[in-house]
């Protein structure tokens, strides 16, 4: 019997989470049918569209407590107030405008969707083309393992089958909510951003010499691309701090933070 939510289970497996079985994990990834798995997850998907709304009215107001417990949430927030009208830049010039954060997925408590959290930010091209856009926070001197890129990679990649599967609703209510959001999405399938900040990259950095992940996770990027035309990048944000949520509950970057690629320009001519 074939999974309900095949993507989901394989981004909450413990070897996708180690560095020292990243390597062998995405070796055994580029070997699955990754069309095949993000198809399932597309007939599976809850299609939240059918019963609620997703751009459900968020205000940039936080009510998850300090800082230190929800930082991805709260840096979500920041980005989202900083650059909703303006957005931000890639280095290759592609302007990403936030028009939601913590994007709800989910339709009802079930079955169907377990284990489906919230896409951290949802931005849009200035054309409308979606992204999702996966947030990682590690800051320096932190205890304490931190996440893989490959976890992310495979969550933001479930996220973007939950998004493309129910792409037609998506574009109906954020055209009826264009004026609040400040620019809707069309109905395409959704790109995929990993946005982290430096001190994640560097920690992650810091287990390439013995158990070298950057290669592979790059070569199972550019495999995601060719199955399945999702634009699949990863970023880092310099300079980047917030404060929040204070008096306010509003969480806001205290700085203007520098957008660069988060991988060696050497590996990314790879991606030919």
């Amino acid at each position: 019997m074939a999974s309900h939510q095949p993507l989901i289970e394989l981004f909450r497996q413990p070897a996708v989470n180690r560095f020292p079985a990243l390597a062998t994990a995405v070796s055994g990834l580029r070997e699955m049918d990754l069309r095949g798995l993000f198809e399932q997850q597309m007939k599976t998907a809850p299609r939240r569209g059918l019963h609620k709304k997703y751009f459900v009215g968020h205000s940039g107001e936080t009510t998850s407590g300090h800082d230190s417990n929800r930082r991805e949430e709260h840096l979500a927030i920041a980005l989202w107030r900083a650059y909703r009208i303006e957005g931000f830049p890639l280095p290759d010039g592609t302007a990403l405008f936030p028009i939601e954060y913590q994007l709800p997925l989910k339709s009802h408590h079930n079955e169907l969707n377990a284990g489906i959290g919230k896409v951290d930010l949802f931005c849009v091209e200035a054309s409308g083309q979606p992204w999702i856009c996966e947030l990682k926070v590690h800051r320096a001197g932190e205890n304490g393992t931190v996440e893989t890129p490959l976890k992310a990679l495979l969550e933001a990649l479930a996220y973007c089958a939950l998004v493309a599967a129910d792409a037609d609703a998506l574009q109906r209510e954020s055209l009826a909510e264009a004026a609040r959001l400040g620019r809707a999405a069309v109905a395409l399938r959704p790109n995929l951003l990993i946005l982290a900040t430096a001190e994640y990259w560097s920690a992650c950095a810091g287990h390439e010499k013995r158990h070298p992940w950057k290669r592979p996770l790059l070569e199972l990027a550019c495999s995601l691309e060719t199955a399945l035309g999702i634009r699949t990048e990863f970023a880092s944000m310099h300079d980047c701090a917030w404060v929040g949520p204070g008096p306010d509950k509003k969480p806001s970057l205290t700085g203007k933070p520098h957008f660069d690629w988060a991988l060696p320009q050497s590996l990314k001519g790879m991606r030919i």
